[in-house]
This record gives C-alpha cells, structure tokens and sequence, in this order.
C-alpha cells in the first residue's frame, strides 16, 4: 500500500530508494518492523473519511508524523504507523523512535512494534 499511495500522491513509488520495500513484500527477506503508535485519546472522524479513506503522509497535514532518514510514518484512518525505508534502518531506529515519540507525546502512548492486525486497536478505544 505505501509503495501504491506514495507514487498516486507524490510519483515517488518507483524510486530506487524503495528496493528494500520492494525486495521485502516480493521475497519476505528478514522480519521487517513495523511500529504502531496507540493513541492516548480518541479521535473524531468525518464519515466521508470512513467511505473513502485517505492516508496522510505529509508531515504538514498531520503535525505529529516524523520525517527520519530510514523510517517513514503515515496516518490512515486515525492509526499512525511508522515503516523503515532502508535496509540499513537499524542504524538510525532508535533515533528516529526518540524523535517520534517525543513528537507524539500528548496524544499517542510510545510505539509498539506490531507483528499482526490484532495488535492494533481498531475501534480506536485508546485503551493502554
């Protein structure tokens, strides 16, 4: 979906920055992370976004995503998520998970790295 969305907005979904994305979901090479960011309070949401969801993947739309060399953060139906970019993302994961974190303070609990659906909290109850 990242690589989908990102060339749809922005035209950058064949970048070669993107192989490693690309090598992972073609060949499962290694166990990619994916962090999740549990809100700490709820959110409201138009109807028109549940019809027709949108991810948000501008920084400026959405104040509290992190722009960090290696990791990529998008928001999609009021669930944040932060992605690595770069094959190397363990040089920088744990500076770019202080940053973020920092970033979301007031309204999302530290992130959680997320290995099935169930581990996101769907129904945005907020509960930690």
């Amino acid at each position: 979906m990242f690589l989908e969305e990102s060339e749809r907005q922005f035209g950058t979904g064949h970048n070669l920055a993107y192989n490693f994305i690309r090598e992972y979901s073609r060949y499962g090479i290694g166990n990619y992370p994916v962090y999740y960011y549990p809100r700490a309070l709820g959110i409201i949401t138009l109807p028109e976004l549940i019809l027709s969801p949108k991810f948000y993947f501008q920084k400026t739309t959405q104040v509290y995503l992190v722009e960090e060399a290696g990791f990529f953060e998008f928001e999609f139906l009021g669930h944040v998520f932060g992605i690595p970019t770069s094959r190397e993302y363990n040089l920088v994961e744990g500076n770019y998970l202080r940053k973020s974190q920092l970033a979301k303070r007031r309204t999302f609990y530290p992130p959680m790295r997320i290995t099935k659906i169930t581990d996101i909290d769907l129904m945005l109850k907020c509960i930690h």
